[in-house]
């Protein structure tokens, strides 16, 4: 096959993939302030709540294992991170100022934040799991599945989604043991889910089984419930499926690497569209293309993080990735559930 070799040296960096503004918004923070006057009252409290916001957004996008590397920011530091906010329920006095307020920081300028402090942080979309609660089976209307509804659980780098009464009956004879791929894949596409977790709660010993039914393998074996109500323990479970998927996405940006990978294609359109997925994925700093005919790209990717997350960040942009024949293969892929 004849190439011919191209000096094209692509800079992508600066090209940030599509994230959902709601990752970087931080709702709802309470706020109280008491001054001389109403107006003061006001500034007092809003500013107040900026270190809870900035606290919330940090452990929401790291690994537990670095919140002890929190940057510790003054009131003007972390002003100068906040893009917007909204204030809501406000109740004033006076001299007292009461309300919610929802700050939306600035993406790039946290970003350049954490990635100044060598912080790992995830890159990765919002990953959308579905949950199946057994409690030993799944009902609809009990008190297990109920406990997941908590909109608490449907913001963050992970969102749960539930099954909904239209599934009951094919989820009715579902054990932990017996759950799989094949019985829930249908279910998984139609909410848009990218994983589907089983959880199976034993109010007997006041545990939760995980069970990641993808990748057919347990994301913990157990989870220990603090308190025996279906609420601390959806709490409990939660905060593992969090920490798995952080653990496993969290890029450190101080590890980086290169790979060389064929890219195929059907027509320069499909080509065109790899070349706008590969710039969209954050752990892409750049590539070089080294040659080229028509149906077939070489290109040397230069990556941040690890192979396997450079892999997920790139089936995230629908393009997949994989080894055939001692080489790595870059091909469109439109089918992400």
């Amino acid at each position: 096959m004849h190439r011919f070799l191209l000096s094209l040296v692509f800079i992508l960096a600066a090209v940030l993939p599509a994230r959902a503004d709601s990752l970087f918004t931080v709702k709802n923070v309470p706020v109280d302030a008491t001054a001389a006057a109403s107006v003061e009252a006001q500034t007092i409290a809003i500013n107040g709540g900026r270190p809870k916001a900035w606290n919330i957004l940090y452990k929401r996008l790291t690994r537990q294992e670095d919140w002890a590397r929190q940057p510790q920011l003054d009131d003007a530091a972390i002003g100068r991170m906040i893009r917007s906010f909204d204030v809501t329920d406000e109740r004033r006095s006076t001299t007292r100022y009461v309300a919610k307020v929802t700050y939306v920081f600035s993406q790039p300028a946290v970003e350049r934040l954490l990635r100044a402090n060598n912080i790992s942080y995830v890159v990765a979309q919002t990953r959308r799991i579905l949950v199946i609660p057994l409690s030993p089976n799944y009902s609809p209307g009990d008190s297990w599945t109920m406990a997941w509804a908590d909109p608490r659980f449907s913001s963050g780098v992970v969102t749960a989604v539930l099954p909904d009464d239209s599934d009951a009956a094919a989820l009715s004879g579902m054990t932990f043991d017996t759950a799989n791929w094949n019985a829930v894949s249908a279910i998984a596409a139609r909410t848009r889910a990218t994983d589907v977790v089983v959880a199976d709660l034993a109010p007997g010993n006041g545990q939760v089984r995980l069970k990641r039914l993808a990748a057919g393998q347990p994301i913990v074996p157990s989870v220990d419930v603090p308190g025996r109500s279906p609420s601390s323990a959806a709490d409990a479970a939660f905060g593992a499926i969090v920490d798995y998927w952080k653990n496993k996405s969290a890029v450190d940006f101080s590890q980086k690497a290169k790979i060389t990978a064929e890219a195929q294609f059907a027509s320069l359109s499909e080509w065109a569209s790899i070349q706008a997925k590969l710039g969209s994925v954050q752990t892409v700093v750049g590539i070089d293309m080294v040659a080229f005919n028509m149906n077939e790209a070489r290109l040397d990717i230069a990556y941040v993080g690890s192979l396997d997350q450079l892999r997920g960040t790139l089936a995230d942009a629908g393009i997949a990735m994989t080894s055939r024949d001692g080489k790595w293969w870059l091909t469109r892929n439109e089918g992400q559930p």
